[in-house]
């Protein structure tokens, strides 16, 4: 058995939560994990304790839902990422389609937190999206790291992201191509058979 652990110190005492992260759970006995990891994971980014969307996030979580992180404006792939996901019988969550009047940095984690899997391109090092590529590692999420081979896009990755292998591309086609594969050997909940017909 591998117990799957996290810990949070609240006051003077350490709250432990595990999960048997060998098993499937169905998906209620999953939002009960995920709700009790989610009041014991990481601290609140902008300081508000406890979180105070812990319900919307326990039932609107789903394995199949992914978090796409992208440039906010001029961004050519976004359909392109939503029909792979489409395929994959996968729904993107993307932070813009969701209009609210909380703080940007609240809804975005929330998002992020009713996720298993996210997908972030980072092809224009834009400061938000490498932002939240960190938030989404330090909840424990895969992540697909995009990054554009192209001239018109290149750019020198951050330093801390130099060792970790990207979903590298040139063009809608291989972008389709690359990610698909990306879901298949990643996300189990994805309809592979879907996906490998679509390749």
């Amino acid at each position: 058995m591998t117990l799957v652990s996290t810990e949070r110190r609240v006051e003077n005492e350490v709250i432990r939560a595990e999960v048997d992260s060998t098993t499937y759970l169905p998906q209620e006995e999953m939002k009960k994990v995920a709700r009790r990891l989610t009041e014991l994971s990481f601290g609140c980014p902008i300081g508000n304790s406890p979180c105070g969307q812990i319900d919307e996030i326990v039932r609107e979580y789903s394995d199949k839902n992914v978090f796409v992180a992208i440039p906010y404006s001029n961004y050519r792939y976004e359909n392109t990422i939503r029909e792979v996901l489409t395929k994959g019988t996968l729904l993107a969550k993307v932070a813009k389609d969701k209009i609210t009047s909380q703080i940007i940095l609240c809804k975005i984690c929330k998002e992020m937190r009713k996720c298993s899997y996210g997908i972030m391109d980072i092809s224009r090092n834009t400061a938000n999206v490498i932002y939240e590529l960190g938030l989404m590692q330090s909840l424990g999420k895969k992540c697909a790291i995009l990054l554009s081979t192209s001239k018109r896009m290149l750019c020198e990755r951050p330093t801390d992201l130099q060792g970790i292998e990207n979903v590298t591309y040139r063009s809608y086609k291989t972008l389709k191509r690359k990610l698909a594969r990306w879901l298949i050997d990643n996300v189990q909940e994805s309809d592979i058979s879907a996906l490998k017909e679509y390749l």
